[in-house]
């Protein structure tokens, strides 16, 4: 069984970093599920003078 490291993305481009590590595919949500993912908000600054936004230390549930 594969266990994927950090960061993560979603379909609009928000990248996270999960707080715990979880095994895929059985420890993350089926694909097309609401999600919820919530804690520190932060941008990533690129050499190119670029940014993107990361969730940091995110915590997810599809509750």
């Amino acid at each position: 069984m594969q266990s994927h490291s950090l960061p993560y993305s979603c379909s609009q481009g928000l990248a996270f970093e999960l707080a715990k590590e979880r095994k895929f595919p059985d420890e993350f949500p089926k694909e097309g599920a609401s999600i919820t993912i919530s804690d520190e908000f932060d941008l990533i600054k690129e050499e190119d003078e670029g940014s993107y936004p990361i969730i940091r230390n995110a915590k997810m549930s599809n509750e």
